[in-house]
């Protein structure tokens, strides 16, 4: 199935591949005889990612393009687009929701251009299901993917349609002799350090594709964004001490439920200006990146650690560290992990 949109890959940390979806090709007929709305979709492949252990660490898809409805027997009130994922081959009924976004529209006739949330499949799928874990094994995965479009008319009548396709991400275990690639095609991607907390609750996966190859520092926290349901309130912060060690963090970055990105150098009060710090900050499904753009050169160290805060609707706070010795908190003396630029 073709697409008449081609959408361009960003260059982000693993994107997997741009869905783009036309206004042309399958189309559904519901309601009366001439009700019609029209999708149709292409999944572009992931490429391959090549590591020393056929890890995989996020496969993230970005999604775009328009929906059209015509023929209805009242106006259109709202378009509803919704992406699901299942396993190549498997049960239609295996598809399972992984994102989705309402649109507020009007008219018998109409076309809408879309924009959904950046997904990472490893979320619903599990790294393991992409890995290779084989010493010189190349493993190729196939995932379905299905987007829906249904149009909800002033009148309560609702209309739809939907496409499918599948897309390829390919995991390269090098023999231990290889010489080895950290990415493939800006597709999907792996680390060269992971920490988690004894928890489970906090990672940070790090890697060296900032500019200059400086650490980018990849914050999750699967239970904190969104904010767990009966909690009014999640905010998880990274410590770095950089650009040298010297066992003190140096500047922490926050990314709260209800007041998104801030940050603090030590001493300072909390600011949301990023351009006066030499950091770069994203959010992501479950967590955020931090890119450090300040001068680094190989072999120097720098410290991190983390902390995670949940507030319940009584005021109640839940925390989970994630610190060098395993007890304590980042801002402890000598608490922070040690890491080194390769």
């Amino acid at each position: 199935m073709k697409s008449d949109i081609e959408l361009d890959r960003r260059k982000v940390l693993g994107t997997v591949g741009g869905l783009a979806l036309a206004g042309s090709g399958l189309a559904a007929f519901t309601g009366s005889a001439a009700a019609q709305v029209s999708t149709s979709f292409k999944a572009n492949n992931a490429g391959t990612v090549t590591t020393a252990d056929g890890s995989i660490q996020q496969v993230l898809v970005d999604t775009s393009g328009t929906f059209s409805w015509s023929g209805l027997d009242s106006a259109a009130k709202t378009g509803m687009v919704t992406l699901e994922a299942k396993k190549k081959g498997s049960h239609p009924n295996n598809y399972s929701q992984v994102t989705s976004k309402s649109y507020s529209i009007n008219g018998l006739d109409g076309e809408r251009s879309f924009s959904l949330d950046q997904v990472d499949l490893t979320e619903t799928f599990g790294d393991d299901h992409f890995e290779s874990d084989a010493d010189g094994e190349k493993k190729t995965t196939g995932i379905d993917l299905r987007i829906s479009v249904t149009i909800t008319t002033t009148g309560g009548s609702a209309h739809d349609a939907n496409a499918a396709d599948t897309m390829y991400v390919g995991a390269d275990n090098e023999a231990a002799d290889a010489n080895i690639n950290g990415e493939s095609d800006a597709s999907a991607s792996s680390y060269d350090q992971k920490y988690t907390s004894g928890d489970g609750q906090i990672s940070v996966e790090v890697d060296y594709e900032g500019p200059n190859g400086n650490p980018r520092l990849n914050v999750v926290t699967p239970n904190a964004f969104p904010k767990p349901s009966g909690y009014t309130e999640t905010h998880v912060e990274l410590f770095l001490d950089a650009p040298s060690a010297d066992g003190t963090w140096d500047i922490q970055v926050r990314r709260d439920s209800e007041e998104g990105f801030s940050y603090q150098v030590n001493g300072g009060n909390w600011k949301t200006d990023f351009g006066n710090v030499p950091l770069s900050v994203s959010a992501t499904q479950n967590g955020f990146v931090v890119v450090y753009t300040g001068s680094a050169s190989s072999g120097d160290t720098y410290g991190l650690g983390a902390h995670q805060t949940t507030v319940d609707q009584d005021a109640g706070t839940s925390v989970t560290s994630l610190t060098k010795t395993g007890s304590g908190r980042p801002w402890d003396a000598n608490n922070l992990i040690e890491d080194q630029v390769p």
